[in-house]
């Protein structure tokens, strides 16, 4: 294998060697397609990506530089190389140009061009690497593959063994993305990046775990309406340890190990120059062994599955709104119907290998709610794909008009559609597709209670006479952050209209799900998908719904802070304090009395899909307004930044959850006749301060007439109800917990994930009126007892128990007047404590069971009887034993002599 690689060397390196002497100069390798195009001059290997028509639809994006060819590398650290001075040492190597290397290590370009018959679809660059300086033939052999696979490039590093020693290698890759002119590619381009998940980076980040599956680079705006995407879980190959977005310069510095030892700084501004940096975990090569990694970016323009020999595309659906009228198309009479309906879906097939694909079969999955076209088939087959070329495929998509109106349900919000490409050459590739259906002025619900928006204007905005309900068949309310109470519709005279934007409280007496008797919004006027919607917002409590009827992406809204003109993104002001991270929405389910549902809390994430007609609590800090975006921008670059993991991105429907990776927490649930309340939770984490913070998340005002139990947060002279309170790590912790349960009677509190508690950490519920304590680990659900509106006082202690050790203390016993005596004691920890009054012989005449915890002294009373019961002789003394063992089995005594 040496001896073939040693020719095969050789024979490349005199090829290179004449042609330059023949031409006298360097040649510049160009690859292209419908989209992009790649250079690659012979002398360093840079390669430059641009557009060769971009977005097809727009002729003004053309020839525009996507990387920084200067500032786009591969790097090699070798982990396990001898020292000078004994041991090992890390050495890291920039690859790129025509030779370098780090201290033993060197390298020089072997191969640069075409790949030998891939039909000028892929260049190839090999890279000879040298571990010692008199090394004769290369140790390694590092291949870079740069494949055209439509709209988007394959970048793939291969890296095999070619000597007897095996190595530790770890591998990185930085991109420097822009849009820049073909003929300056290094100019600096402004811009940003985002990724699901996350909102954009303004300054230096580090990500290193739940990865999200891509990223997404945007330039300033008028530069061009295109923007990057790239992959960090690539179609193939291991997934990178760690991401690093940051200001360029300090990935391309050796002192920095090239980004393996960069520590980000979230105060450098990376707006003006930035780069991304992925790097991977050590893997061994050995002898003839290959280890490969894969980068895939290209434009944000369609949803793919871009893999070799060939990629299957699916551009983004059009943007579907609400016609007011009846539909043309469907013999039914409506109101209103979704336009353009049918809609076009359309898929490519793009072909990167050397020979012709045919035989590729594309078959359309429709979600429920939606038919193909008349005429239609799901499964098409595409001609032959030439090398290079690219193939489409188009279906007409209805929404189903009769399923809209017998169960609107059904279809409005976020469904997704499923295109599948297989071939006998590269298999299957699948798509899924994003549709965001808007929400008709219909809705089926049953009698119940629900917080909703109305996402449309009306001619007359009168609840009833918008609802088309009679004042009888319903209840309306809205929370007033002024006057931090509800208003009720015919109770309060400010209560008198539908607002977009808004929330409210809705409870219908009667049902109106049935497929004739739909909830039918009366008077709608048209609305506006391409204009800001401002919804005012005040300090505390905002009751609030998306105003339009379509989803809206929580990264599209900004926030006006006062009565300022400047709009921020919503990210940034919960990173500033103005708004809290967390969202509640109240989730419908009828088999939950007295209500049919319960609260739930959303983490307010970029990604966080609002729903038409949903409505959301949001607790703000200051006075001022949300400026809700167009949702035609959701349609494009937001929608690709939806997450799609699971079940896709995150909406109303999801369930919070709170992994603190630096702490631990409980979540309490409460459950009465009132209702039920699950939105609160205690924890600890390193991040807390003792006093509010970023972390603590108020407690939103309660369902009417509903159960309620928060955390009470003392601050001066006012107390602050929390849904989420954390605090930094103490030996002791106290939390404070109100209860309210209107009905009064019996409440079951049951607290949850007590597995994340570390063991060290003994949880105990105290009842100050009872004076009851609970184990939490040993009884994690308790029955407490309410007085009807009466607030019911609770404390959860956290004790850290492995700070000293379990010992009986202060042990007393006194004698009473007449019969009997009462014993003091405290513990040191938490514990199960027995107390025995024994003869002198030993024998138990009496005994009691108690929890004990160390916030005081515990006293109990004897009355002088044994177990019969039948009094005992009060002129004898009696030995007093206290056993006490702890929640991890540590077992402690003491005893005393009753006199």
């Amino acid at each position: 294998m040496r001896q073939f690689w040693r020719r095969w060397g050789l024979w490349v390196s005199l090829l290179c060697l004449l042609e330059s002497a023949l031409n006298g100069q360097v040649v510049t390798y160009t690859m292209t397609n419908n989209y992009l195009g790649v250079s690659m001059p012979s002398d360093t290997a840079n390669f430059t990506v641009f557009t060769t028509r971009g977005d097809p639809a727009n002729p003004f994006d053309d020839n525009l530089a996507l990387n920084d060819p200067v500032e786009t590398f591969w790097v090699l650290r070798f982990h396990d190389l001898p020292s000078i001075v004994g041991g090992v040492q890390p050495v890291t190597v920039r690859l790129q140009g025509a030779g370098g290397g780090a201290g033993p290590v060197t390298f020089r370009l072997n191969l640069v061009g075409p790949t030998p018959g891939s039909n000028n679809t892929q260049f190839i660059t090999r890279w000879l690497i040298f571990t010692t300086p008199l090394q004769v033939e290369p140790a390694l052999f590092v291949d870079r593959e740069i494949t055209l696979l439509g709209d988007a490039v394959e970048i793939r590093l291969r890296l095999t063994g070619n000597d007897n020693a095996t190595r530790l290698i770890s591998v990185g890759f930085v991109l420097d993305p822009g849009f820049n002119p073909l003929a300056n590619p290094t100019q600096l381009t402004r811009g940003v990046f985002f990724t699901p998940g996350h909102p954009f980076f303004g300054g230096e980040t580090e990500l290193v775990t739940d990865l999200p599956p891509f990223w997404v680079h945007t330039p300033d705006p008028g530069t061009t309406d295109l923007s990057l995407r790239g992959t960090i879980v690539p179609p193939e190959g291991p997934t990178p340890r760690r991401v690093v977005f940051a200001f360029a310069p300090n990935l391309g510095l050796a002192a920095f190990g090239y980004g393996f030892d960069y520590r980000p700084d979230p105060f450098t501004s990376i707006f003006s120059d930035n780069a991304v940096g992925l790097y991977w975990d050590p893997v061994t090569v050995g002898p003839g062994v290959s280890r490969e990694f894969v980068v895939v970016f290209g434009l944000n323009r369609a949803f793919g599955d871009y893999r070799r020999p060939y990629s299957l595309m699916v551009q983004s659906v059009p943007s579907l709104s609400v016609e007011l009228g009846d539909d043309p198309f469907t013999p039914e009479v409506e109101t209103a119907f979704v336009s353009p309906n049918p809609f076009p879906v359309t898929a490519s097939v793009y072909n990167a290998g050397s020979q012709p694909l045919s035989g590729v079969n594309l078959t359309l999955t429709l979600p429920r709610g939606f038919t193909l076209a008349p005429g239609e088939v799901p499964t098409k087959s595409v001609p032959t794909v030439a090398s290079n070329g690219e193939q489409q495929v188009t279906w007409q998509v209805r929404v189903d008009p009769m399923q809209v109106w017998e169960d609107p349900n059904i279809v409005t919000g976020r469904a997704e559609l499923v295109v599948t490409a297989d071939a006998p050459v590269g298999g299957i590739r699948q798509v899924r597709v994003p549709v965001l259906v808007p929400a008709l002025p219909v809705r089926a619900l049953a009698a119940g209670l629900y917080m909703l928006g109305f996402p449309f204007d009306f001619t007359n905005p009168e609840p009833a006479a918008a609802l088309g309900l009679m004042p009888a068949e319903f209840l309306l309310a809205r929370y007033d952050p002024v006057r931090q109470r509800y208003l009720i519709y015919r109770q309060d005279a400010e209560l008198n209209r539908l607002e977009r934007g808004r929330g409210y409280w809705l409870r219908l007496l009667t049902p109106h799900q049935t497929p004739g008797n739909p909830l039918r919004l009366q008077g709608i006027l048209p609305v506006n998908l391409n204009e800001p919607v401002t919804v005012p917002i005040r300090q505390g409590w905002n009751q609030l719904s998306n105003p339009f009827p379509v989803a809206v992406l929580l990264g599209g809204v900004q926030v006006v802070q006062g009565t300022s003109v400047v709009s921020i993104p919503f990210d940034y002001a919960v990173q500033l304090g103005l708004l809290r991270s967390t969202l509640f929405v109240w989730r419908s389910d009828p088999t939950l009395p007295p209500f049919g549902g319960e609260y739930e809390a959303l983490p307010a994430s970029h990604d966080l899909l609002l729903q038409p007609w949903q409505g959301f609590w949001l607790f703000s800090t200051v006075d001022g307004a949300l400026v809700f975006s167009p949702p035609t921008f959701v349609g494009t670059l937001q929608t690709r930044l939806a997450r799609q993991r699971g079940q896709g991105t995150r909406d109303g429907e999801a369930e919070r959850s709170l992994a603190l990776a630096d702490g631990w927490q409980i979540r309490l649930k409460a459950e009465s006749a009132s209702g039920r309340d699950t939105i609160t939770w205690l924890g600890v984490s390193r991040k807390a301060s003792g006093s509010l913070d970023l972390l603590d998340i108020p407690k939103p005002p309660p369902v009417p007439g509903g159960l309620w139990v928060a955390s009470v947060f003392s601050s001066g002279r006012s107390s602050i109800p929390l849904s989420m309170d954390f605090r930094p790590p103490a030996p002791r912790i106290v939390w404070d917990l109100e209860l309210v349960n209107p009905a009064g009677g019996e409440v079951q509190l049951r607290v949850d994930g007590l597995s994340q508690v570390p063991r060290s950490v003994a949880l105990w519920l105290t009842d100050p009126e009872t004076q009851q304590q609970w184990s939490l680990r040993s009884t994690p659900s308790i029955t407490l007892v309410t007085r009807p509106d009466q607030p019911k006082r609770l404390q959860v202690i956290a004790l850290q128990t492995d700070q000293r050790p379990l010992r009986v203390q202060g042990l007393r016993a006194v004698r009473l007047r007449g019969r009997g005596a009462y014993i003091e004691f405290a513990v040191t920890q938490p514990s199960q404590v027995t107390v025995q009054v024994r003869t002198l012989t030993g024998r138990v005449v009496w005994e009691k069971t108690m929890t004990a915890t160390t916030d005081s002294r515990r006293r109990i009373f004897w009355d002088g009887q044994g177990a019969a019961p039948a009094p005992l002789p009060s002129s004898v003394p009696y030995l007093i034993v206290v056993q006490a063992v702890s929640e991890e089995g540590r077992r402690a005594q003491a005893h005393t002599l009753l006199r």
